[in-house]
């Protein structure tokens, strides 16, 4: 097992226990665990997309709440929080899948192909110890990035 899929299994039996949204970003609190998304991010069930981080664009440009990504996420948000990590896994793009114990799929796909940026695009983070900001795996367009910080720093 590679370490990108250690990191991912640590989320396994974890409940989402709150999710939020900054902007086109989407955060997943696991306890002890973050997951941070800034690709495109989609909030999928029985076959729907209920909404992605991509629905914040159609802001009415004078309220930032004002946006489908707001709106689906207030409408679904009970539907979504408490359920249970059933699954993940991440393909060789790096983009990554979350099934839940109560029918929800969390999808978030690298959304910047690398050919046309000088520097590498942040796309998802997992913070692992968030408390003590000791591990966490941040995948970016080109490459993904391991920081190990000491926790007596």
């Amino acid at each position: 097992m590679n370490r990108k899929d250690e990191f991912l299994n640590n989320l396994l039996g974890l409940k989402l226990n709150r999710m939020s949204l900054m902007c086109e970003m989407m955060v997943f609190d696991f306890g002890n665990y973050g997951l941070h998304c800034q690709a495109l991010t989609r909030i999928r069930k029985n076959n729907d997309i209920l909404f992605t981080t991509y629905d914040y664009q159609s802001w009415d440009q004078k309220v930032s709440k004002n946006n489908d990504e707001w709106y689906f996420f207030e409408r679904y948000k009970s539907v979504i929080e408490g359920g249970i990590v059933k699954e993940i896994s991440s393909n060789e793009a790096n983009d990554l899948f979350i099934t839940m114990d109560n029918g929800i799929f969390i999808d978030v796909i690298v959304a910047n192909g690398y050919f046309y940026y000088d520097d590498d695009k942040e796309q998802w983070r997992l913070l692992c110890d968030k408390e003590n900001d000791s591990l966490h795996m941040v995948v970016y367009n080109k490459q993904i990035v391991f920081s190990d910080k000491d926790k007596s720093a």
